[in-house]
């Protein structure tokens, strides 16, 4: 057994239990490697007179080496180790067991219970036990065949292995067997439950080669005994739980140092209050009797004036002198000289009279057993006689009998708030498949409203559970917002998205945290593209750039990869709405890092999308540039995207790619006298919406639409006829019916401009003033709404179209 030794005179003893497979050593190490990490020690060290012990056990996983213990038999072995060893032979104690060990501290406390009237020592281990804390124990047993997994078993779980079944029936029945005596020891509790599903990764000259989700190993239900003090959810794997990394910064070790140092006091009910009152009231009396002994010093006068008073007494109460000493000495528990007793009984009398009319006026719940009214009856009585221990028996035994109801109805309680949870989580449950089921009817909003309920059922007793779902409802949300343009889903998203950063800060969970700054980042940037100004993306990218605090790539490569790439993107639009190319080439720098982890040999799917975003930023930057190279290098990214991004496997993806291979070789074509690249650019357009129609992703529909039109404006302006031209305008007339104003005022006024650059084309061939007049309108509305948007770039080009389309229009309006 390891120990670090207390500093200063000892006073407590915490011993730690590891669990299955684990040791003394390396169960309590965040680093196996490096017993610096050994957190135990740490305790030593923070809590002065605290001695720490680390217990050492077989409890392998296996049988195939060897025959190994029950861990009944193992939790006796482990105790009488404990009881012979004199370094625990005082102060208080406080055990932590870690998964199985948390089993084995039950068992250990059961077996001196049991031992404790014929073996001194397991009395005095038991009476001394203050504290106990629960890491990931499974009191109603875990999944054998995940926790076989984890520690590869391949033959032959051995005892330990198996008394770990889940719902076992001794584990159900030694469970409750603890409440009762954690209750009637009045032992203090910490509960930690983990959150986390436990991943296994098989790794060969750095590379990984196998990996599987094992899910939460022991359940919420199961890491919850059923005792007074609530659970604390930790987002840690079963193994994590036990490992703190440090011990300024992490919340495990920030929770255990607390529970040692907090002082608790064992809660007094109603009853027992009123019994104290009583006793208080007695005790009185006696320090009364006492000090009136101790200070009266009387003269001959002062007794014969008492004596007068004695009689009155007498008159009152009846009796003799000698019944009044009598009296006396029954009631103070000693006896009293002659020349004291008149003074006594007189100063007590009324005190004794209050206290009588308590005993009488005790009803507890107001609704007494016929038994226990008449032994409040008698301890009336007998307190009137004066045998005051007799009535303080009577009394503690009203106290026991009410007591004893009383825990029945906590129990019942207990059990009913039990299974008033279990439903609730079962509704909740429910109410997520159904959300399933809705989002694969492309129902989002339906699908965030019963996440939102869920929520809510868990919301008192679940805390990891309602954020799970509350990031559930966001998603829904979010891509309400994304596919729809319903703009509304998306800040309700940004909203719920806030307050799941409240409810785990970075400080406790700086990986879910940043989780969740990712996922805003992403809301922040879909709306910051319909809205005019930058605003949304600016603050987009404040998000990402704090995810990033913590999604670094030494520790989770492929979510630093991921935010690296959303954090291109948000780039990539600020770009777009900006004159220089600062923000479009760091985006371009920020997709060549997303791409160091995200290969497609690794990842092909998320290698795909950061081609594909990698190509627009390219696009953006060939649009501004006079060569072609980047925009050849965007045809290029584009193609390798789909390799991946097939029609077959993800048919909106593979849309989204050749929408953009569409605007690429469409900025091609307008940079080459022929008109090959302009006429792929026009079918990649027509592939992309075979996917992208208007009642699945309304608003890409019309960016697509919008493209199309720009590409067939280009071969109309090479054309001498007005088919082409005519196809354009019609494109565009498209567009506007999902690109409204009200929605994405920018895109609208996109498309509006464009329609009107290409009415004044065709007003001027076919003649038309009426055409060329409302083309002058549309373009004027185009740079209005750029200008007032903040896109700079966008109401220059409108601009510099208004003489043309206002002179046409004049020329045509003379004829």
């Amino acid at each position: 057994m390891r120990r670090a030794g207390a500093r200063g005179e000892k006073r407590a003893n915490a011993i730690f239990f590891h669990g299955l497979g684990g040791d003394a050593h390396t169960t309590w190490q965040a680093d196996e490697l490096n017993k610096d990490t050994l957190w135990p020690a740490w305790l030593g060290e923070d809590i002065e007179s605290l001695s720490v012990y680390c217990v050492g056990y077989e409890a392998p996983i296996s049988d195939r080496d060897r025959a190994t213990m029950h861990p009944t038999d193992l939790a006796s072995n482990v105790l009488n180790s404990l009881l012979v060893d004199t370094r625990l032979g005082d102060g208080e104690l406080i055990l932590i067991g870690h998964s199985l060990g948390g089993l084995i501290i039950k068992m250990m406390l059961r077996k001196a219970q049991a031992e404790k009237n014929r073996r001194a020592e397991a009395a005095s281990f038991i009476d001394r036990v203050r504290k106990v804390a629960f890491l990931a124990t499974p009191h109603s047993g875990a999944d054998l065949a995940r926790v076989a997994d984890v520690l590869r078993v391949l033959v032959r779980p051995s005892a330990a292995t198996m008394s770990l079944v889940r719902n076992d029936a001794y584990l159900r029945e030694l469970n409750e067997g603890y409440r009762d005596l954690a209750r009637d020891r009045e032992i203090n509790h910490l509960i930690l439950i983990e959150r986390k599903p436990l991943i296994i990764r098989r790794k060969a000259l750095g590379v990984t080669y196998f990996r599987k989700n094992l899910g939460v190993i022991v359940k919420p239900d199961s890491g919850d005994p059923g005792l007074l003090t609530n659970p604390v959810p930790i987002p840690a794997d079963h193994i994590e739980i036990a490992k703190p990394a440090n011990r300024d910064g992490d919340n495990i070790y920030k929770f255990v140092l607390d529970f040692f140092l907090r002082h608790a006091e064992r809660p007094v009910s109603h009853e027992e209050k009123k019994i104290d009152a009583v006793k208080e009231d007695t005790q009185a009396i006696r320090e009364n009797v006492e000090r009136l002994t101790a200070e009266l010093s009387m003269s001959n006068a002062q007794r014969e004036a008492l004596v007068g008073e004695l009689a009155k007494v007498k008159a009152e109460y009846g009796g003799t002198v000698e019944l009044a000493s009598g009296f006396l000495e029954t009631m103070v528990g000693r006896e009293i000289a002659p020349e004291q007793f008149a003074t006594t009984l007189f100063k007590i009398a009324g005190d004794w009279k209050t206290a009588g009319e308590k005993i009488d006026a005790l009803s507890f719940s107001g609704n007494l057993s016929p038994r226990l009214s008449a032994l409040r009856d008698q301890a009336k009585a007998v307190h009137v006689a004066g045998r005051l221990d007799e009535a303080e028996k009577l009394l503690a035994e009203i106290v026991r009998a009410e007591s004893d109801a009383l825990k029945r109805l906590e129990d019942h309680e207990r059990k009913i708030l039990e299974e008033i949870q279990l439903r609730k989580r079962g509704i909740a449950e429910t109410k997520a498949a159904q959300a399933s089921v809705a989002h694969a009817r492309l129902n989002y909003r339906g699908a965030a409203a019963l996440y939102g309920e869920a929520a809510y059922l868990v919301e008192s007793f679940d805390f990891e559970g309602r954020r799970t779902l509350l990031l559930a409802q966001a998603a829904e949300l979010y891509a309400q917002g994304e596919e729809f343009g319903d703009n509304a889903a998306l800040s309700e998203a940004i909203a719920l998205y806030r307050q799941c950063l409240d409810l785990a800060p970075r400080e406790r969970v700086p990986l879910d945290w940043a989780m969740t700054q990712n996922d805003l980042g992403l809301a922040f940037s879909r709306l910051g593209e319909r809205e005019s100004g930058t605003a949304r993306l600016e603050e987009a990218v404040a998000a990402y750039g704090e995810a990033l605090k913590e999604l670094t790539r030494e520790r989770v490569p492929l979510q630093w990869a991921t935010t690296q790439n959303n954090f291109g993107n948000a780039l990539t639009r600020l770009g777009e709405r900006e004159s220089g190319t600062a923000r479009l080439e760091e985006a371009v720098a920020v997709y060549g890092e997303a791409l160091k982890e995200r290969t497609r040999e690794r990842v092909p799917n998320d290698w795909a999308m950061t081609q594909n975003n990698l190509g627009t930023a390219l696009l953006r930057l060939g649009e501004r540039e006079s060569g072609t190279a980047r925009l050849e290098g965007a045809v290029a990214a584009f193609g390798e995207a789909l390799k991946e991004w097939t029609r077959e496997r993800v048919p909106l993806q593979w849309a989204t790619t050749q929408n953009n291979l569409g605007t690429a070789l469409s900025r091609l074509g307008e940079r080459e006298s022929g008109a090959a690249r302009l006429e792929e650019a026009v079918a990649a357009y027509g592939e992309a919406l075979k996917e992208r129609t208007r009642e699945r992703v309304p608003l890409d529909w019309a960016m697509t639409q919008n493209n199309l039109g720009n590409a067939l404006l280009r071969l109309g302006e090479r054309e001498s006829g007005t088919a082409r031209l005519e196809e354009a305008v019609a494109a565009y007339g498209e567009a506007q019916k999902e690109y409204t104003r009200e929605r994405v005022p920018l895109n609208w006024a996109m498309s509006t401009g464009n329609q009107g650059v290409t009415l004044t084309l065709l007003a001027e061939r076919r003649g038309d003033a009426e055409m060329a007049k409302h083309a002058v309108q549309q373009i004027e509305a185009a740079f209005t709404a750029m200008r007032d948007g903040g896109d700079a770039p966008s109401a220059a080009y409108y601009e510099a179209q208004l003489p043309k389309a206002r002179a046409l229009a004049q020329k045509l309006a003379k004829r």
